[in-house]
C-alpha cells in the first residue's frame, strides 16, 4: 500500500504539468467503472488502486485548469447507456471530483466509445481544444467500432486528443481497440500491469506535445497535419512510412522522402500535395488539398491495407468431414491459423481450425456437410483473411442394416458403414431431436457388427449414424419399438426376512433385476434384488417389516418396471432363554428359537443401543446352544436375538451383570530388573493376565505380563528403572484392570 501511494507525487506533478500546457482547452477524465474492475492486481481491486491514484493527482492540479470526470458502467448492470458526466469541466471543483471518484462503485457494461463522445460533447471539441484521459481495463462490449469513433472525433474537432490507458489489459485484440482509438486522435497509448506500470503510464500521456519538425522557411500562416492509415477505417500508421509534400502552385518541395508517423508543421494557405510510401510493401497514395486560414488543417490518407503475403497448397475436393493435409506459407505470427469457412462469410467466421504452429504441413478437418468452401490462412491480429482456395466436399456412403421392429430395451446387432471418425456413433432419438439429443448410443470405434440398445417405453424412433463433428446427422431410419413383457410366479404371503424363491420369466437383459418394493417407490427404488442373470427360480430376500409390498421384474435401462405383483409380509417371531443375572466377563450358554436366516445373530448390548451396536455377539447358524461373554463393566444389559438384515431386533431379555473381583499378593519392594512371583485370585477368564505397569497408565500399557492361566503363582520381570510401578489383574475383554497393588522398585 505504501509502495502505490509512494508515486503519487511525481504522477501528479507531470499529469498537472501537461494540463497546465494545455491552456487553450479543457480536459475530462474518463473513468471506467466496469464491472471487471473489481478484479485484484497484487491483492488490491483495480477499482481502489484507480481511486488513489486519481486522489494523489488532484492534490496538485493548478486550481486555474479546467477539469471535469465522466464514468461509465458505475450505476446499472448491462446497460449500454449508463454514462454519466459526474462533474462538468470547471476550476476549483477538486473535491468535488475526488468525492465522485470515491464513490465510484464498478457494476456494468464497457460503453468506453460513447463515453468518449459524450465527453467530446461535453468538452465542445468542435469549438475548442479538447482532451479526454482515459483509462480501461477492458474492450468496447456495445457495440461501437473505436477506430472509427476516433476518427470522427480527430476529423470534427478543432484540436481533439484522446490518451488511452490500457489498464491490465492481457487480451491482445482488447488492446488493438484501445490503442486504435488513441492513435486515431493523435493521442498516446500505453499499457499498465500493475499499480506501478499504472502510474508510469500517467507519466508518460503527462509529457507535452514532442516539438513540431523544423518549419520550411515560409510564412507560418496554418498549422497543418498530414497522417496515414492501413485500409479505409483502419488503425493510424505509426512507422515504417516515408513522407514527401510539396506545394502545387509554386512546385517548391517542403518535405522530401522524410521516414516519420506524421506530418506536422505550418505552412502559407495554398495547395499542396502530400506524398506517403509504405516501406514494407511499397504500397503508395497521394493526396492533393487546398490550405485556407479556418478550413480543414488535419488530413488521413488511405494505404491499402496491408496483406502480408501468405500461400495454401490443398487438394480440390475432399471427403466430408475426413482430415485433410494443408501445406502452407506465411508470417506464421502468434496464434495464427488455417480455418474453413462458407464462402462470403466475415474474416473471423470458420468452421474449423488448426493453428499454423502445428508446421508447414498440417491436419484440417473438412466441413460435414458436402458443398463448396474456403480454406482461409487467417492472421490473428487483427483478424484478417492473407490467402484462400476453394475446396469442393463431397458426401460419404453411410448406412445401417435395421429391422423394421424391435423389442423395448432390446439390445441390436447392427451392421452399419460410414466414416467412423473419431467419436462418431450410432444412436436412438425421438424423430425431430437435434443431433446431439440421445436416447441410447455407441460408439462406431466398437465394430462390426455394433450393439446398440433400444428406448425403455414403446413408440416410433429413429437409429442414426452421426458424426462427433457437430453432432451432424448423416443417415436416420425409422424403427418401430414395441412393448415387451414379463411374468412373476410367486405366493400372495411370505414371513418377515424370508428368502423367497421367484419363478419368473422375461427378456433377461444386461442387469435385468427382481425386486421387492414399497408401494409406490419409483423404478429404481428397492428394498432387496436379485440380478435375473442368476437364473429361475431366484431367491429374493424379503422385507423385515410386516405389511404389503410388490414384487417386481425391473429394465436395468431407466429402472423401467415391466411386472409388479403384491405381495403381504407376515410377521416373524424369535424367543430367548439366558439366566437373570451373570458375572462380569462370563460367558454364558443362550439358547435361542428363531427364524435362523444367514447371518442372524444373538448379541449382548446396554440398554437403548441400535440393533447394530453389540458388546459381544455369536452368529445363530453356531447352533442353539450360544456362547457369549458378558460385558467387563456392571450394569444391566439385554441379550438380543437380531436379524441381520437391518439389524433388526426380533427378541429381547435384560440380564444383570453384576462385579467381579480380583486379589493380589506381591512384596511392596524389589530390584530393579528382578524377577518377583506374584500370587493372584480373580476370574481367570481366557487370556486375563497379571501386568507390570506405570501408574496411572491405560489397561493395555504393560512393561511385562504373564497369563493367568499358568497358574496361581505368577513370575513377572520388573522394569530396569528404578520408580513406583503397578501389579495389576487385568481381565482380557477390554483390558479392565481388576486389581492393583503398588511396588518400589529400587
Amino acid at each position: 500500500m505504501s509502495r502505490i501511494l509512494s508515486l503519487f507525487a511525481g504522477v501528479s506533478f507531470a499529469l498537472a504539468s501537461s494540463l497546465g500546457a494545455q491552456e487553450a482547452g479543457r480536459t475530462i477524465l474518463v473513468f471506467d467503472a466496469s464491472g471487471s474492475m473489481w478484479g485484484q492486481i497484487d491483492g488490491k481491486a483495480k477499482i481502489t488502486i484507480a481511486q488513489e491514484v486519481i486522489n494523489g493527482l488532484l492534490k496538485s492540479i493548478p486550481e486555474d485548469q479546467a477539469l471535469g470526470l465522466t464514468a461509465y458502467g458505475h450505476r446499472r448492470k448491462g446497460d449500454c447507456s449508463d454514462i454519466e458526466t459526474l462533474v462538468a469541466p470547471g476550476i476549483g471543483n477538486r473535491e468535488e471530483i475526488s468525492r465522485a471518484v470515491n464513490a465510484i462503485k464498478p457494476k456494468g457494461k464497457t460503453p468506453l466509445s460513447a463515453a468518449v463522445i459524450k465527453a467530446a460533447e461535453e468538452l465542445k471539441y468542435t469549438e475548442e481544444k479538447a482532451t479526454v484521459i482515459l483509462i480501461s481495463d477492458g474492450r468496447e462490449t456495445c457495440n461501437l467500432n473505436t477506430c472509427e469513433v476516433g476518427t470522427a472525433l480527430e476529423e470534427a474537432g478543432i484540436d481533439f486528443t484522446a490518451h488511452v490507458i490500457g489498464f491490465d489489459v492481457a487480451n491482445k485484440a482488447d488492446r488493438a481497440q484501445l490503442q486504435c482509438l488513441a492513435e486515431n486522435t493523435g493521442g498516446k497509448f500505453l499499457t499498465a500491469a500493475n499499480a506501478k506500470e499504472l502510474t508510469e503510464a500517467l507519466l508518460v500521456v503527462a509529457k507535452p506535445e514532442p516539438a513540431l519538425p523544423p518549419e520550411p522557411a515560409l510564412p507560418k500562416d496554418v498549422q497543418i497535419r498530414f497522417g496515414a492509415t492501413d485500409g479505409e477505417g483502419g488503425p493510424i500508421i505509426n512507422n515504417g512510412i516515408v513522407w514527401q509534400l510539396s506545394n502545387v502552385d509554386t512546385g517548391e518541395v517542403f518535405i522530401d522522402m522524410l521516414e516519420t508517423d506524421s506530418l506536422q508543421l505550418k505552412v502559407k494557405p495554398g495547395t499542396y500535395k502530400a506524398e506517403v510510401l509504405r516501406i514494407k510493401d511499397e504500397e503508395y497514395v497521394q493526396a492533393v488539398v487546398k490550405i485556407t486560414p479556418g478550413g480543414q488543417s488535419s488530413f488521413n490518407l488511405v494505404l491499402p491495407q496491408f496483406k502480408p503475403l501468405a500461400t495454401l497448397d490443398l487438394p480440390e475436393t475432399a471427403i466430408a468431414g475426413s482430415t485433410i493435409d494443408v501445406t502452407w506459407s506465411g508470417p506464421n505470427e502468434d496464434m495464427d491459423y488455417l480455418s474453413t469457412a462458407a464462402i462470403g462469410v466475415r474474416d473471423g467466421e470458420y468452421i474449423t481450425y488448426s493453428y499454423t504452429s502445428g508446421g508447414p504441413t498440417i491436419g484440417l478437418q473438412m466441413p460435414p456437410i458436402p458443398g463448396t468452401y474456403e480454406i482461409r490462412y487467417m492472421l490473428d491480429s487483427p483478424t484478417r483473411v492473407l490467402a484462400r482456395e476453394t475446396i469442393k466436399i463431397v458426401p460419404f456412403e453411410v448406412s445401417i442394416s435395421l429391422p423394421e421392429t424391435a423389442l423395448v430395451g432390446e439390445t441390436l446387432m447392427l451392421d452399419w458403414s460410414g466414416p467412423d471418425y473419431e467419436l462418431d456413433y450410432l444412436s436412438t432419438a425421438n424423430p425431430g431431436d437435434r443431433g446431439s439429443q440421445t436416447l441410447t448410443y455407441s460408439y462406431t470405434n466398437g465394430g462390426q457388427p455394433l450393439g446398440l440398445k433400444m428406448p425403455s417405453t414403446p413408440g416410433t424412433y429413429e437409429v442414426r449414424y452421426v458424426l462427433n463433428q457437430r453432432n451432424t446427422v448423416v443417415f436416420r431410419q425409422k424403427i418401430e419399438v414395441s412393448e415387451v413383457t414379463a411374468q412373476l410366479n410367486t405366493p400372495d404371503t411370505a414371513i418377515a426376512g424370508q428368502v423367497l424363491s421367484v419363478d419368473w420369466s422375461g427378456p433377461d437383459y444386461e442387469l435385468d433385476y427382481l425386486s421387492v418394493a414399497e408401494i409406490g417407490a419409483r423404478g429404481g427404488q428397492t428394498i432387496n434384488y436379485s440380478y435375473t442373470r442368476n437364473g429361475t427360480p431366484l431367491g429374493l430376500v424379503m422385507p423385515t417389516k410386516p405389511g404389503t409390498y410388490e414384487l417386481r421384474y425391473v429394465l436395468n435401462q431407466g429402472n423401467t418396471v415391466l411386472m409388479r405383483k403384491p405381495i403381504t409380509i407376515t410377521p416373524v417371531t424369535a424367543s430367548l432363554n439366558a439366566p437373570q443375572t451373570a458375572i462380569a466377563g462370563q460367558t454364558i450358554v443362550i439358547d435361542w428359537s428363531g427364524p435362523d436366516y444367514a447371518l442372524d445373530y444373538v448379541s449382548v448390548a446396554e440398554i437403548g443401543m441400535r440393533g447394530s451396536q453389540t458388546i459381544n455377539y455369536a452368529y445363530t447358524k453356531s447352533g442353539k446352544g450360544l456362547e457369549i461373554a458378558m460385558p467387563p463393566k456392571p450394569g444391566r444389559y439385554e441379550i438380543r436375538y437380531v436379524l441381520d438384515q437391518g439389524n433388526t431386533v426380533l427378541a429381547r431379555r435384560e440380564i444383570e451383570v453384576s462385579a467381579v473381583s480380583a486379589t493380589l499378593d506381591v512384596v511392596d519392594q524389589a530390584d530393579a530388573g528382578s524377577i518377583i512371583t506374584v500370587r493372584w485370585t480373580g476370574p481367570d477368564y481366557a487370556l486375563d493376565y497379571v501386568s507390570v505397569a506405570k501408574i496411572g497408565a491405560r489397561g493395555s500399557a504393560t512393561l511385562s505380563y504373564a497369563y493367568t492361566q499358568r497358574g496361581p503363582d505368577l513370575e513377572l520381570n520388573l522394569p530396569d528403572r528404578p520408580g513406583q510401578y503397578e501389579i495389576r489383574y487385568v481381565m482380557n475383554q477390554g483390558n479392565t484392570v481388576l486389581a492393583t497393588q503398588v511396588i518400589t522398585v529400587k
